[in-house]
C-alpha cells in the first residue's frame, strides 16, 4: 500500500511541481478507498486515484475534482456496509 501511495505522490509531483508537503492521503475505509489529495487551481481539492476501480471507472494516477469522486461514490455508499460484517449479539 505504501509503495503505491508514494508512487502515485511522486508521479504528480513530477506533473505538478509542486511540493511534497502539498500531498495528503484521502481515505474512505468503510469502502476500501485512498486517493491521493492535493489543492488545484482555486484551491479545489483534486484526488488521484492510487488504484483502479471499475466500478465506478476510477483509473489509477487519474486525478479528478473531489465533487466527482464524492458524486460517483455516495449512490453506492448509501446502499448498505460494503463488506463490514453485520454485528452479532
Amino acid at each position: 500500500m505504501v509503495k503505491d501511495l508514494v508512487e502515485v505522490r511522486d508521479r504528480q509531483l513530477g506533473l505538478s511541481g509542486k511540493d511534497r508537503s502539498s500531498y495528503f492521503i484521502v481515505r474512505i475505509p468503510s469502502m476500501y478507498h485512498i486517493f491521493i489529495g492535493h489543492h488545484g487551481t482555486n484551491s479545489k481539492l483534486m484526488m488521484t486515484h492510487v488504484h483502479d476501480n471499475t466500478e465506478f471507472g476510477f483509473v489509477r494516477h487519474s486525478t479528478q475534482p473531489a465533487e466527482q469522486v464524492i458524486d460517483a461514490i455516495v449512490p453506492r455508499a448509501k446502499e448498505g456496509r460494503h463488506g463490514i460484517p453485520e454485528r452479532r449479539s
